[in-house]
């Protein structure tokens, strides 16, 4: 994140205790297995059966059927397994700082295959569906929200600095990203310390299903696959632990008047942070983001701009950087003025 997210608390957080319950309580407890030949309703609290009763069937009570006749079939091991899991993977901070270590499908699917399955499908609807009807939101909230709670009124992507945002003064939400994805992290679906609102562009178009933690690459030995991860450490969205990254700009091509992606280098830094800026480059490709925008017609207007005020007010490239970086996120400033310093240093070289 190039600027983390201040986490506001939201009612709809405390819907995490419906899946800790379900998993903890119910499908994965070895007493509950063993006293009862099928799932049915009857095994749920009062507080929480509402929920899955006046929701379809195929949303959550037909997956819990399944979930528990699965594991009504695991030995104690492989249970014991599946409820750490459920603790591992909802500290997001520690499992992003490498404390935890996170237990994905990859994992499930060397137990049960078909448990790895069904629990895709539910923590999918859970979030897609689930929390969006009336029996969840309301004893829950909606969470929507969250959304415009954590965004209030900025329209500028924290993650990449650069991306428009929906806030709280528009009536549609924009997209949260599940930060683990649902497709390779179960049990955290709706887990809102793993939901970060960002930019489409961000969300949809560079980080997709990528695996925050992993990078798994493969090649051909002896006739057969062979695959390796690297393991990382990830930017938590909701860190107190920096304000912002530290980003510089080079130009290398003199001629500023025809300048490519090839001709920028950009670099990123915060100490102590050398593998989550890695990482974030890897998820975001940030750097091609803000070549990007820095190429686009409004940088090169703001550029003009920015070198009409400094001669109308007398000051020097300098004077005017220590005033406009005060605030490095309003308006781009953080690459921006980088590239204004390039710009005047190959003007005046």
């Amino acid at each position: 994140m190039l600027k983390p997210f201040i986490y506001k608390y939201q009612t709809i957080s405390k819907g995490q205790s419906f899946v800790n319950y379900l998993f903890l309580e119910i499908i994965f407890n070895n007493r509950i297995l063993e006293g009862n030949a099928i799932y049915t309703n009857d095994l749920i609290d009062d507080k929480y059966r509402g929920i899955i009763q006046n929701t379809k069937n195929e949303y959550l009570y037909d997956s819990l059927v399944v979930l528990f006749a699965i594991c009504k079939k695991l030995d104690k091991s492989h249970l014991k397994l599946l409820r750490s899991a459920v603790h591992l993977n909802n500290n997001i901070e520690h499992l992003c700082c490498g404390i935890n270590k996170a237990i994905t499908y990859r994992e499930i699917n060397k137990i049960d295959l078909k448990l790895s399955n069904e629990l895709q499908k539910m923590f999918g609807r859970l979030y897609k569906y689930v929390i969006d009807l009336q029996p969840f939101y309301s004893i829950y909230g909606r969470k929507s929200d969250f959304y415009k709670d954590i965004v209030g009124n900025e329209t500028v992507c924290n993650c990449c600095g650069v991306g428009t945002m929906l806030n709280k003064h528009q009536k549609p939400v924009g997209a949260l990203d599940h930060y683990f994805p649902i497709s390779q992290y179960p049990f955290s679906s709706i887990n809102f310390k793993n939901l970060a609102p960002i930019c489409d562009i961000c969300n949809s178009k560079y980080k997709t299903q990528k695996d925050t933690l992993f990078k798994i690459t493969s090649k051909i030995k002896n006739g057969k696959k062979i695959y390796t991860l690297k393991k990382y450490k990830a930017f938590y969205p909701y860190s107190t632990a920096y304000d912002m990254i530290n980003v510089s700009v080079a130009i290398t091509n003199n001629d500023i008047t025809n300048l490519s992606k090839d001709d920028i280098n950009i670099q990123y830094s915060l100490t102590g942070y050398e593998v989550e800026i890695e990482n974030w480059e890897r998820l975001f490709k940030v750097s091609e983001i803000h070549k990007a925008n820095l190429l686009g017609n409004e940088s090169r207007d703001f550029i003009n701009q920015q070198f009409d005020t400094i001669q109308r007010l007398g000051f020097t490239v300098d004077q005017y950087y220590d005033i406009v970086s005060s605030n490095p996120f309003y308006d781009k400033n953080f690459i921006r003025i980088p590239f204004l310093k390039e710009f005047n240093r190959i003007i005046n070289s």
